[in-house]
Order: C-alpha cells, then sequence, then structure tokens
C-alpha cells in the first residue's frame, strides 16, 4: 500500500518539529529527527526537501549523512557525551526497578554502538566526493530558483566504509 504524499509531508513536518524543539530541549534529539523529516520528505514534498537540505545549520550534516553516512567527529562525541549522561542519570534514579535501569542502559549502549559504528566525516578522503565521476542530480522546482540545490551524487567507494 502505497501512502498519499500528504502523509509523508505532514509526518516530514512533525519530525522536523521535533528537531526543531530538540534544539532548546536537553536530552531530545536534533539531528535524528532532521534526518527522518528529510526521509518523509523525500516521499512528501521534493520542495521541503530542498529546503532542509539547502538549510544553514542542517544542509551541510544531511548532505553529509544522504552521501556518506558519515558523522562528524564532534558530533560523534558530543552524541555519545550527552546520551552516556542521560542514560547513567536514568538508570541511577531508576535503581528500584533493576529492569527498567537495564532496559535503558541496553537501548542507550545499543544508541551508542550505532552512533561510533558510522563512518567519520573527517576519515573519509574528501577528494573521493569532489570532483569524483559521478551524476550530477540538480534537485527543487524549476520555477523558483533559489530553492534549486545542485548535488553530487559519486558512487561511494566500498573502501570508505570498511572498519579499520
Amino acid at each position: 500500500m502505497k501512502l498519499p504524499r500528504w502523509f509523508w509531508a505532514s509526518l516530514g513536518f512533525f519530525c522536523v518539529g521535533l528537531g526543531f524543539v530538540g534544539m532548546v530541549v536537553p536530552g531530545l534529539p536534533t539531528t535524528v529527527f532532521m534526518i527522518l523529516g528529510l526521509y518523509c520528505f523525500k516521499r512528501g514534498s521534493k520542495r521541503f526537501e530542498v529546503w532542509l537540505l539547502s538549510h544553514k545549520w542542517f544542509g551541510p550534516a544531511l548532505r553529509n549523512w544522504e552521501r556518506t553516512g558519515s558523522i562528524p567527529r564532534r558530533a560523534k562525541l558530543v552524541s555519545v557525551s550527552m546520551l552516556s549522561f542521560f542514560v547513567l542519570g536514568s538508570t541511577a534514579l531508576l535503581l528500584s526497578k533493576p529492569w527498567v535501569a537495564g532496559l535503558i542502559l541496553a537501548v542507550g549502549a545499543f544508541g551508542a554502538w550505532y552512533i561510533l559504528s558510522r563512518p567519520t566525516t573527517e576519515d573519509l578522503s574528501c577528494s573521493r566526493w569532489q570532483g569524483a565521476a559521478g551524476p550530477v542530480e540538480t534537485v527543487g522546482p524549476n520555477e523558483s530558483p533559489e530553492l534549486v540545490v545542485t548535488v553530487a551524487r559519486p558512487e561511494p567507494d566500498p573502501r570508505a566504509f570498511q572498519q579499520v
């Protein structure tokens, strides 16, 4: 069953809204909701997909994620530090319920593992992505030139994603 575009666009706005709330609420992630918003906008609204990809704060990180699946080193450090702080704090408060504390620790450990298992943006060779052979795709409505974003999408080198 294919979901209608309005559904995806609405879900995208909801996720982006949660991402903006996450900028001011400690413990609520921002980037995860922006990535989910981008995913939804890809299925529901090209215009807002382009807006998100060209956003001055979120655009570079989202384009990196979309192109290479990588996370900058500083973002990894901040993410895992905040995750550890909130997981350990929550666990300490819930020691009277060991099964809940164990569940929080397990979910936190999985989250930290996932973040640390992604490639680090700085470790990828920039020359591999700049000017590499591959299609150049123009995204955005032709009637609004200020919304057009050109994104080079080279084929990723599988060696870039191998663990060393």
